[in-house]
C-alpha cells in the first residue's frame, strides 16, 4: 500500500510479479483478514492489522493466519 495500513493492490504486485517474476514478492502494508489470501504475495508482513490497543491479540493473530492460508475463491 501507499502507506503503513493502507491496501495493496493486487494489481501492483501483478505488476511486479510481470516485471521480476524470479523473485519472491512480500508485500508490507494493508495486509488483513479481509485480503490476506487474495494479495498473491509470497510472504506478508503485519502488525497493526493484528493489534487491539495497541497490544497483538492472539485471537486476532490466528485469525489472519487462517484467512491467510485460506485458498483464494476469487
Amino acid at each position: 500500500g501507499r502507506a503503513t495500513g493502507a491496501p495493496t493492490d493486487p494489481a501492483d504486485i501483478q505488476i511486479v510479479r510481470t516485471a521480476v517474476p524470479n523473485y519472491p514478492i512480500v508485500v508490507g502494508s494493508g495486509a488483513n483478514e479481509t485480503n490476506a489470501n487474495t494479495l498473491g504475495a509470497n510472504a506478508i508482513i503485519v502488525g497493526t492489522a493484528l493489534k487491539k490497543n495497541g497490544v497483538i491479540d492472539r485471537q486476532t493473530a490466528t485469525g489472519f493466519v487462517a484467512a491467510a492460508r485460506r485458498p483464494n475463491r476469487a
